[in-house]
């Protein structure tokens, strides 16, 4: 999928004068700058095995200029940066192997749980089990199955199928990471529905931005957890704490700088878009915990 040629000859990249379709400067092609979503999907599998040194260039725009990238996508200067998709498939692929490489829970270690016993259960003999309604279906049964193996102490099961569960649920988070940024993108176009300018696409834009933004930090925030006890540096706590204020001012400054509202104004869309998605995060949380408990 190609977006159509603009009327205007004038590369939005570097001012030249285009001849036919391609400047003969930059080598920019002059197409409309909003893209639409089968567009950008296209441009995701043409790119995908290309890697380039305009990461890194662009890598250091992104810390250093909150929502400058996205401002410099939308407006069609494109050719001297990393492709937002690309970005995004590259640092989450690498953020989650190191995840799951060294910090995710790893069957073997030791897990402290505790399941809430609630009065309401029937006991038979040392086991828990659910409330066994009436004509109860095949997806209650199974799942009750389960829950009695957690609840019980003397099933080895138990801890086998915990492990499951988790194992399961970790490899699911790229997936509800994936699905969230639609939705997110969502959020903005109807906190900014006044601001015409601005196409769906161009909000999940911004949107992949800060997500490459996050997986990057965390990557650093990692890495310095893991090094401070060799040497010799306790206070993971403010640790956590200084990225947090750091990722949460750059989020603002990022929101500020490419939509060009007054400060008020974007602390306030920024209160409820985090909101927001923090709802939602925890919708989505639970549905793909429930679904890696079926299927565990």
């Amino acid at each position: 999928m190609t977006n159509r040629l603009r009327e205007d000859n004038t590369c939005l990249n570097c001012g030249s004068i285009i001849q036919i379709r391609y400047c003969s400067q930059c080598g920019q092609e002059n197409i409309e700058p909003h893209e639409s979503f089968g567009s950008i999907v296209s441009h995701f599998i043409q790119d995908l095995l290309h890697f380039d040194g305009k990461f890194f260039v662009t890598i250091k725009l992104l810390f250093k200029k909150p929502g400058f990238l996205s401002e410099e996508y939308s407006r069609g200067r494109r050719t001297d940066y990393f492709h937002p998709i690309r970005m995004y498939l590259f640092t989450s692929a690498l953020f989650f192997l190191i995840f799951f490489a060294f910090f995710a829970p790893k069957q073997g270690e030791e897990l402290v749980v505790d399941i809430k016993k609630n009065t309401d259960t029937t006991v038979v003999g040392a086991e828990k089990i659910l409330p066994n309604p009436k004509n109860e279906d095949w997806i209650f049964k199974g799942m009750s199955d389960k829950v009695n193996q957690l609840y019980s102490e003397d099933d080895p099961r138990g801890k086998q199928l915990l492990w499951s569960v988790l194992d399961n649920f970790f490899h699911k988070l790229p997936y509800l990471l994936f699905i969230s940024l639609p939705l997110y993108a969502f959020y903005l176009k109807l906190l900014y529905f006044r601001k015409r300018e601005f196409y769906y696409s161009d909000h999940a834009v911004f949107l992949i931005h800060l997500y490459v933004y996050t997986f990057i930090l965390l990557l650093i925030l990692m890495g310095v957890t893991k090094l401070l006890p060799y040497i010799g540096i306790g206070g993971t706590g403010l640790v956590y704490l200084t990225f947090l204020i750091y990722a949460i001012f750059y989020a603002y400054s990022a929101m500020r700088h490419f939509y060009k509202q007054s400060r008020k104004l974007t602390i306030l869309k920024f209160i409820f878009f985090n909101t927001f998605s923090f709802v939602s995060l925890l919708l989505l949380f639970g549905l793909f915990f429930l679904i890696a408990f079926i299927q565990a």
